[in-house]
């Protein structure tokens, strides 16, 4: 079995994220200088070897969650991208931040997000997603010095974009426009580097999607 795409960016990531924290901290006792999000959409727990998936294909997740936690009972707040990461943000149910759907309201500038926290702090801030369901218009950048919300529309979201008439229809760029792992983590990669340079802490958010439908698996 082959390792998934989204796993081997994490690999980065991960050793990324390790090269910051030495990097970063001050000495013993003192708190970690830099965080790093990852999420990652509609990606099953029983796909993980760390969740006993039966033929596991993320063994740098595995080795993250050997060396940390991993928690048994986690439930998302709803079955959305926006929503979720809405709560994710600001520890808030969707009752309370107001989010309920995607792309049918934005995060109002009053709730105040974990970026913006940081950002208060003096941290470095930065988000990098791969789908438009977390465009800036829908208000999950707060806080953020950089919020790279690039994406491209893939081949059959244009297929199915012509056959719908066009590409402005907002359910078709929720559900098509969209970057790849690689892409995604190439573009955080950039600002990481620049950032450990400048030895300055961060709070990094990295977003991946290619799990989600329409899956278009990398060859083979």
């Amino acid at each position: 079995m082959t390792r998934s795409r989204f796993d081997r960016n994490f690999t980065r990531v991960a050793l990324s994220l390790a090269l910051s924290l030495a990097l970063g901290s001050c000495g013993k006792g003192d708190a970690p200088r830099a965080v790093i999000l990852v999420t990652i959409d509609t990606c099953r727990a029983d796909r993980f070897g760390c969740y006993d998936a039966k033929s596991p294909v993320t063994p740098s997740i595995d080795s993250v969650a050997t060396d940390g936690a991993v928690f048994l009972q986690a439930t998302a707040p709803v079955p959305l991208t926006l929503p979720s990461h809405a709560t994710i943000l600001t520890g808030l149910l969707p009752a309370s931040h107001g989010v309920r759907d995607n792309g049918q309201a934005s995060l109002p500038a009053e709730a105040v997000t974990l970026a913006e926290r940081f950002q208060g702090a003096g941290w470095s801030t930065a988000a990098f997603v791969s789908a438009v369901p977390l465009a800036r218009e829908y208000g999950c950048d707060q806080g953020f010095d950089v919020y790279d919300d690039r994406f491209e529309a893939n081949a059959s979201g244009d297929a199915r974009a012509s056959e719908a008439g066009g590409k402005d229809d907002v359910a078709h760029r929720l559900f098509y426009d969209e970057r790849v792992a690689n892409v995604t983590t190439d573009a955080a990669l950039v600002w990481l580097r620049e950032t450990l340079a400048a030895k300055k802490p961060f709070f990094l958010w990295v977003h991946y999607f290619d799990p989600h439908a329409t899956y278009q698996p990398p060859e083979p």
